[in-house]
């Protein structure tokens, strides 16, 4: 739970500005992401006697780039009211207001800001760099946080189907199996447990399996990729491949491509382009445009 009080001046103006219905930079330009943070573009300002950041935790140290949602959260000062998070060299900074004290901090307050990186960002050393803020929007001084990047390289399987685009928009693939079975971003796995027998505990990889749900809700994290994978069985027959527009993001337009492989042979692809008309229709099965269709032997 957040708490609302005494929030620093400047978040106060960004959230009177969304209350007065004007238009707020949303950082879709931005190498990182922070879900419910507010984007505030250039520099984060000098240490001005602010709070601590006592402590952060990322878990890990080496991400794939395009991530989505990483867990990140910290502890900061009793009197820090806000945290700021910021991608070193990014074009801005994000602006998380601080929670209630972690059960073994109590005099403390903390933050939660899962994070999303975009595939754009170069892989290698990268540097997050966090200060806490109080209520008089005086910052603290930084604290930085190293990691590195990774490639994330394109699955590889028995039948791989890929959805590519090109805005930052909040496409969908949508795969139906041979025998009925729709994949897509509510239904992440083909596979069904058989009836009348026990399961064994690796069964479920024998499905088609949706990666990750790319840009979903306009969080954009930069991939604009989506991948079902039949790693190592793939049901002969007739596959059916949508692909729906749940947002284009405030984009104009999205063009995508969507391609077939199997053993990394391609086997088809399909081109296309979605406007604002395609997201006024529903988003759950069945939803989508029929981009391809593939006959795979038994």
């Amino acid at each position: 739970m957040t708490r609302t009080r005494w929030l620093p001046a400047i978040l106060v103006a960004l959230l009177s500005a969304c209350e007065q219905g004007q238009r707020l930079d949303l950082g879709l330009d931005a190498g990182l992401r922070v879900q419910g943070g507010a984007f505030v573009r250039g520099p984060l300002p000098a240490a001005t006697e602010g709070p601590n950041v006592q402590a952060l935790y990322l878990g890990q140290r080496y991400l794939d780039r395009g991530l989505q949602n990483k867990s990140f959260s910290g502890v900061l000062d009793p009197n820090a009211t806000a945290a700021a998070v910021m991608l070193d060299g990014d074009r801005g900074y994000w602006l998380i207001a601080a929670g209630f004290p972690f059960p073994e901090s109590p005099d403390t307050t903390s933050f939660d800001a899962p994070l999303s990186i975009a595939s754009s960002v170069a892989s290698g050393p990268q540097t997050l760099l966090v200060t806490a803020i109080d209520a008089d929007s005086r910052f603290g001084p930084v604290r930085p946080v190293e990691f590195t990047l990774t490639d994330h390289p394109l699955p590889s399987g028995k039948l791989v189907i890929s959805l590519f685009w090109d805005t930052e928009s909040d496409l969908d693939l949508h795969v139906v199996t041979p025998g009925g079975s729709e994949i897509y971003r509510d239904h992440v796995n083909s596979w069904q447990p058989p009836v009348g027998t026990q399961a064994g505990p690796d069964d479920w990889k024998n499905g088609g399996i949706l990666d990750f749900d790319s840009n979903a809700s306009c969080i954009i994290d930069g991939r604009r990729n989506e991948n079902v994978t039949f790693a190592s069985v793939a049901p002969p027959g007739t596959y059916l491949i949508r692909v729906d527009t749940f947002s284009l993001c405030a984009a104009s337009a999205a063009r995508y491509r969507v391609e077939v492989r199997s053993e990394d042979m391609r086997l088809a692809q399909a081109f296309g382009e979605t406007t604002a008309a395609s997201t006024r229709f529903s988003h759950g099965a069945g939803a989508g445009v029929t981009a391809l269709e593939v006959s795979v032997a038994p």
